[in-house]
């Protein structure tokens, strides 16, 4: 029997800053029937990062033995991330990151509220 693990990420939704580092947390369980469905790590999973209808980017770095990676956003925008772990049968897992511009390069707009004419 082959065993499938059903994997997610520790967030369901990031919110960072340009130029800003994430950590995932890649956990899975084992659901094959029977089996000890206790959520532990996930070691060896690459992310696949897919921004709007672009063609998904594999990070090179893997996760670690505590199932932790971390990916830097250079550019803002709505981000799909999922994992793979080769040779291994996952249910692949799904989180959105959203890069926003960084506050200090943002324009500030103030609205003339006084009531001098």
């Amino acid at each position: 029997m082959v065993r499938t693990d059903l994997t997610f990420f520790d967030k369901e939704e990031y919110v960072v800053e340009e130029g800003e580092e994430v950590e995932f947390t890649l956990m899975g369980s084992d659901i094959t029937y029977g089996a000890d469905n206790t959520a532990k790590p996930v070691s060896g999973a690459v992310l696949e990062l897919t921004e709007g209808s672009n063609a998904p980017n594999v990070s090179e770095a893997k996760t670690d033995a505590q199932g932790k990676i971390s990916y830097k956003f250079e550019k803002t925008g709505e981000y799909k991330i999922s994992a793979v772990v080769e040779g291994k049968s996952i249910a692949r897992p799904y989180a959105k990151v959203v890069v926003k511009k960084r506050a200090e390069d943002q324009e500030l707009n103030f609205e003339d509220t006084s009531l001098e004419k």
